[in-house]
């Protein structure tokens, strides 16, 4: 079943008003500079096409590649997307891109892969909401931390990724929410560690709901944060480049304040259609402060090279 398996592709491509798309990030060792790329589909009405976006994150630049959907395949066996001559798996990817003001190209491997814990009552951090059907959008953490082999070259620049950090995730549905906040980091300054947030505004029975889900990676050990399992998000501070935020589960407080630095564009969903612009830096700072009140212990992390993205909060 391929909902168990929420990293393979999950839709059609004959289906109206959809969208899919996976997002891999990756970060240099030294931690000076981080980009993203974003294979994904776009289907509504007669425009119908594949795309990579990517996102610069030393800069801020972005660019929206297209493709036909006939230029695209996907593989349910296993991980894989082909759209052009690019492919992306979880082992991986492989960039040729010349065009529309990009040139990109090299090859990358994955290794030492930290998968997000899986059952099957929640066969990924959505829990046990991956079975309501119709949502508006659906997540998944395909890799919540691997290692980096491999060098690219962005117009003509070298960018070597060798002993860098990455991260997999993806959304699939009809529309990105109407508001949220998202923020990701696996570069910290103690290894091994992961944290992804998600904060948004949920269709839901003709009405909606605030809804988090997150976690945090740290020592080998898993702390989640959801709607579904009784945690709650509290905003201390919401502006256009910083967050300040407490996430709370029985007796743990995790608290997170992250700020940005340059943005980039990038295109989002509406019914299928990438129309809505978007910004995400991919140089914010994060702190977070895990809290066991159990225990009375704490524990503090700091990281860079962090994805943010703050979407109409003021709604």
């Amino acid at each position: 079943m391929r909902i168990l398996h929420p990293e393979v592709f999950q839709g059609s491509l004959s289906r109206e008003e959809y969208f899919e798309g996976w997002y891999f990030k990756q970060v240099r060792a030294d931690g000076s500079t981080a980009l993203a790329c974003i294979p994904g589909i776009s289907l509504h009405g007669s425009d119908r096409h594949a795309f990579v976006q990517v996102i610069d994150g030393q800069s801020g630049s972005t660019w929206y590649i297209r493709y036909e959907l006939s230029e695209c395949s996907f593989t349910t066996a296993e991980f894989s997307v082909s759209i052009g001559p690019n492919t992306f798996s979880r082992a991986g990817m492989h960039l040729e891109i010349d065009r529309q003001g990009l040139s990109l190209h090299g090859e990358l491997s994955f290794s030492g892969t930290v998968r997000y814990p899986a059952s099957l009552a929640a066969p990924n951090i959505m829990g046990w909401y991956t079975y309501v059907p119709r949502m508006e959008c659906n997540h998944a953490v395909v890799s919540a931390d691997h290692h980096i082999r491999g060098m690219l070259t962005i117009n003509g620049e070298p960018m070597d990724l060798t002993g860098g950090r990455g991260y997999i995730e993806k959304d699939w549905g009809t529309s990105f929410p109407s508001a949220w906040i998202w923020m990701q980091c696996n570069t910290f300054d103690t290894p091994d560690t992961s944290f992804m947030l998600s904060y948004a505004r949920i269709p839901w029975m003709g009405s909606h709901f605030w809804g988090v889900i997150a976690f945090l990676y740290a020592g080998g050990s898993w702390y989640r944060f959801a709607t579904y399992n009784g945690a709650t998000f509290h905003s201390e501070e919401i502006t256009d480049g910083h967050v300040s935020a407490v996430c709370s589960r029985r007796q743990l407080r995790l608290h997170i304040t992250a700020d940005a630095e340059r943005s980039g564009g990038l295109q989002a969903p509406v019914k299928g259609q990438m129309e809505r612009k978007i910004y995400e830096s991919l140089s914010a700072q994060v702190q977070l402060r895990l809290e066991d009140l159990s225990t009375g212990t704490s524990r503090e992390f700091t990281g860079s090279c962090a994805g943010l993205e703050i979407s109409d909060m003021s709604r």
